[in-house]
C-alpha cells in the first residue's frame, strides 16, 4: 500500500494550510462552572426536570429556551421538489424534456489535459480523440474543449460513463460491520442499515419512477469494524474502497456506520467517486476531493476547534492543567494535532499530549496505562479524549482505577461521540463507578441528542416522515420517538436523509448527466433536511452539513427520565442539550 503512505504525507502537509471555521461563541464574561452533580427529585419526565447550562451556569426549563426546536430556521426549502417534501419520501414527477447539450469546457490559466481529464472523469486519450488535438502539451487559455459526445435529443437515457448506464445509476452502501463489536461486549443497537437503505432506494425506484428513466442500482460492500486479522484495519477499509469504486463501480458511495482512516481519500481522490459520510473528515481530504466528499457532521479539525473555542471562551480552561489523549489512527492523529492541540496552544494553553497506539485495530490501548499514570502523578483538570467509542471506556476505567480526582471531560462529534449509544458504552464496560466518573462530561457537537427528554419538545416532521415510510415499506414496527432505548429512530432518519441527498442530486443533474455533473449537483444541494430538522446545507466549498453547534452534557444517573437502555433496577445515563444553539460562521 505505497499509495497509502503517500496519501498520509500529502494530507499532513495540506492540513496546515487549511483554515478551520469557528463558531459564534458565548459571552466570555459569563461566570462558568461544570454541570452540578445533584439529582432532581422529580418523577414525571420530561417536563418536571431542570437542566443546567455548563457554559452559562443557568437553569433552563425545556428545549425552547435553548434555540429553535421546530420548523426550518431561516433556510429556504423548495417543498415542491419531488425529493424534498415532508409528507412522503418522494413523489412521482413528469419526465424532463431532453435537449441536445454541448458538453464542453473552456481552458483556464493553469489547466492542462490531465487536470481537465481528472476534473471531468475522462481519460487524456479521450480528450485528444474528441478534440483532434495534435499536441497534448499545447493548450490555449479560452480554448473550448469537448469533454463528452453530444447526447442526441429524444433518444432517452444514454450511457454516460462509469456507473451510469441507460438503465441505472450505481450507488454503493459501504457498511462497517458493527456487529463485530459484539465480540467485545461493545455493540450498539442501530438497526438494520442494509434494510434501511434498500427501503428508501426501493421507494425511489418503485413509487417515484426512478431518476429520469433510470433506476438506482444499490450495491453493498462491507468493511471490518475491528481489524486485527493479520491485516491492519486501514488496509481492509481501502480494499473495500477499491471494490466499491473500481470493481462495481459506483458513482456515489454512502456510509452511515462509520469509516475512518484513509478510505475517504481512496474513494474521492484516488478513484474520483463521490462519498457521503457520517464521520468527520480531514480538511485536507475534503480539499483534495474537489467537491466529491460530503459529511453529515463537522469536518475533523473543525469539530475540535469548535469544541475548544466554545469551552475556552466560556472560561472552562483558564489556569487549568489540560491533557489531550489522541489515537495514532491514520489521518486522525494529524487532525487532532491541527484541530485540537494547535488550537489550544494558539489560545495560550499548554496541553500535555499522549498518543495512544491502536496497532492497526479499533482498540487503542498501547501506552494508555502510562498516560493515565502520568495524569495521576502530574494532575489534570480538563481532559480532551479523542479515542474512538470502543477505546474510550477503557480510558475512563483506567482513570477511575488511578484514584486521580475527577477532571472535566470535554468531547466533540469526532470519532462518533455525543450520542446516547456511545456514552452508554462507558456504563456497560466500566459499570456505575465509571459512569459516575463520566457524569458531567461536556460535548460540543451538531447533534441534539436527548432533546426529546426536555419540556417543549415537538416531534420533527422529517424524522416522523422517514420512520413512517420505513415502517410502511418494510412492515416493521415503527420506532418510538419518545421512548428511545436504541438508536433505530435516529438511524432511520439519517439513512433517509442520505438517500434523499443522492436522489435530489441525480434529479437536479438532469436526464443524461456525466459523473462530474452528478458530483457537482451533490455539492450544490443547498439546504437539506436532516435528523432533528436542524439547520444544515451543502454548497460549493462547504462539504460539512451542520450550520449550528450544540452543547450537550452526559448525566449519570439520568435526571431527565429513566435513562438510556436501563435494565432492571439499575439507573441509566443520558445525554441532554444544555446550552444555547450557536450558529457556525
Amino acid at each position: 500500500m505505497a499509495a497509502t503512505s503517500q496519501t498520509a504525507e500529502t494530507q499532513s502537509t495540506a492540513m496546515k494550510a487549511e483554515p478551520v471555521p469557528t463558531a459564534t461563541t458565548p459571552d466570555p464574561s459569563v461566570t462558568v462552572t461544570p454541570t452540578p452533580q445533584t439529582s432532581d427529585p422529580g418523577d414525571n419526565p420530561p417536563t418536571d426536570y431542570i437542566t443546567f447550562d455548563p457554559i452559562g451556569d443557568e437553569a433552563t426549563i425545556g428545549y425552547t429556551a435553548l434555540g429553535p426546536a421546530n420548523g426550518e430556521s431561516e433556510l429556504i426549502f423548495d417543498r415542491a421538489h419531488p425529493f424534498q417534501g415532508l409528507d412522503f419520501f418522494c413523489v412521482p414527477y413528469p419526465p424532463v424534456r431532453e435537449e441536445e447539450v454541448d458538453m464542453t469546457v473552456v481552458v483556464e490559466r493553469g489547466d492542462y489535459l490531465s487536470r481537465i481529464a481528472d476534473r471531468y472523469d475522462i481519460t487524456v486519450e479521450e480528450l485528444v480523440r474528441l478534440n483532434d488535438i495534435a499536441d497534448p502539451n499545447l493548450l490555449f487559455v479560452g480554448q473550448e474543449l469537448l469533454i463528452s459526445e453530444k447526447v442526441p435529443a429524444g433518444l432517452g437515457p444514454q450511457a454516460m460513463g462509469r456507473g451510469i448506464t441507460p438503465e441505472a445509476i450505481t450507488i454503493v452502501q459501504l457498511r462497517t460491520r458493527l456487529e463485530e463489536l459484539d465480540q467485545l461486549g461493545l455493540g450498539t443497537e442501530t438497526g438494520d442499515l442494509v434494510s434501511m437503505f434498500e427501503a428508501f432506494v426501493g421507494i425511489v425506484n418503485d413509487e417515484c419512477w426512478g431518476l429520469h428513466g433510470r433506476r438506482l442500482d444499490l450495491r453493498l460492500v462491507e468493511a471490518s469494524a475491528l481489524g486485527g486479522t493479520g491485516v491492519d484495519l486501514d488496509t481492509l477499509r481501502n480494499a473495500a474502497c477499491l471494490e466499491a469504486t473500481k470493481s462495481i463501480p459506483a458513482v456515489i458511495v454512502l456510509n452511515a456506520s462509520g469509516l475512518v482512516g484513509t478510505a475517504s481519500y481512496c474513494i474521492t481522490v484516488d478513484n474520483q467517486t463521490a462519498f457521503v459520510s457520517s464521520d468527520p473528515q480531514p480538511s485536507s481530504t475534503a480539499a483534495a476531493a474537489d467537491g466529491r466528499l460530503l459529511s453529515d457532521t463537522f469536518g475533523a479539525e473543525q469539530a475540535m476547534e469548535l469544541m475548544v473555542t466554545t469551552v475556552d471562551q466560556a472560561g472552562l480552561l483558564d489556569g487549568q492543567n489540560i491533557v489531550v489523549i489522541a489515537p495514532d489512527t491514520p489521518t486522525q492523529a494529524q487532525s487532532v494535532e491541527v484541530g485540537l492541540t494547535d488550537t489550544l496552544r494558539r489560545l495560550g494553553h499548554s496541553p500535555a499530549v499522549h498518543l495512544i497506539g491502536c496497532e492497526g485495530t479499533v482498540w487503542c490501548r498501547t501506552g494508555l496505562e502510562t498516560a493515565v499514570a502520568r495524569m495521576a502523578a502530574q494532575g489534570v483538570d480538563v481532559v480532551f479524549p479523542t479515542l474512538n467509542l470502543v477505546s474510550l471506556p477503557e480510558l475512563v476505567v483506567a482513570m477511575v482505577a488511578s484514584g486521580a480526582p475527577k477532571p472535566l471531560i470535554v468531547q466533540s462529534a469526532f470519532n462518533q461521540h455525543g450520542t446516547d449509544g456511545a456514552a452508554e458504552l462507558v456504563l456497560r464496560y466500566g459499570g456505575p463507578e465509571a459512569a459516575r466518573f463520566y457524569d458531567g462530561a461536556v460535548f460540543v457537537s451538531h447533534l441534539d441528542t436527548g432533546r426529546h427528554r426536555l419540556g417543549g419538545y415537538s416531534l420533527q416532521a422529517f424524522d416522523e416522515m422517514c420512520n413512517d415510510e420505513y415502517s410502511r415499506v418494510t412492515g416493521q414496527a415503527r420506532a418510538d420517538a419518545l421512548q428511545r432505548d436504541d438508536a433505530v429512530y435516529d438511524t432511520v432518519a439519517r439513512t433517509c436523509a442520505m438517500v434523499r441527498y443522492v436522489a435530489r442530486a441525480l434529479y437536479d443533474a438532469g436526464p443524461n448527466p456525466t459523473r462530474r455533473a452528478v458530483h457537482e449537483a451533490l455539492g450544490a444541494l443547498g439546504p437539506v433536511d436532516s435528523p432533528g430538522m436542524l439547520p444544515g446545507s451543502f454548497t460549493p466549498g462547504k462539504s460539512n452539513r451542520p450550520d449550528l453547534v450544540q452543547v450537550l452534557t452526559y448525566e449519570y444517573p439520568c435526571r431527565h427520565g429513566s435513562g438510556y437502555r436501563t435494565f432492571g433496577n439499575e439507573p441509566g445515563g443520558c445525554m441532554i442539550p444544555t446550552a444555547e444553539v450557536r450558529a457556525v460562521n
